[in-house]
């Protein structure tokens, strides 16, 4: 009786997404640790320059990994505190919201990674940014 009540609860369809982002998340989380143990995959050539594209790479996967995050918060946080236990909340916000953390983090991370902005000031910035536009709203 249980694993049938479990398993209804996870094939509602509004739980998809949630099931998707987790495996994404998983899946990204998995890349970014081969990459980080890889020898071949380091921030720098053997002339001691910054290899451009591996910087490119990890930043976007730790950035999408922060948006995703971001999602599954938002989502859950929507769910519990606004829906009730057998609604689910449209994964709008949540998607939305992830795009936003995505592309600003990686924004702030490649000038930081570049030494043109402080990552700390950056991030209080944005945040500052980010949460005014959710109470203008």
């Amino acid at each position: 009786m249980c694993t049938y009540l479990i398993a209804q609860f996870l094939l509602k369809i509004d739980m998809r997404f949630l099931l998707t982002v987790i495996a994404c998340l998983t899946c990204l989380g998995s890349l970014v640790y081969y990459l980080a143990m890889s020898e071949y995959f380091s921030p720098n050539t053997v002339s001691g320059d910054v290899d451009v594209w591996n910087v490119i790479l990890f930043v976007f996967l730790v950035s999408v990994a922060a948006g995703l995050v971001s999602m599954v918060i938002v989502f859950l946080a929507e769910k519990f505190l606004y829906c009730g236990r057998r609604e689910f909340p449209s994964p709008g916000r949540a998607i939305r919201l992830g795009f936003a953390v995505t592309a600003i983090l990686g924004v702030v991370l490649m000038l930081h990674v570049f030494h043109f902005l402080n990552i700390f000031a950056a991030l209080i910035v944005c945040t500052l940014v980010i949460v005014g536009i959710m109470f203008l709203r």
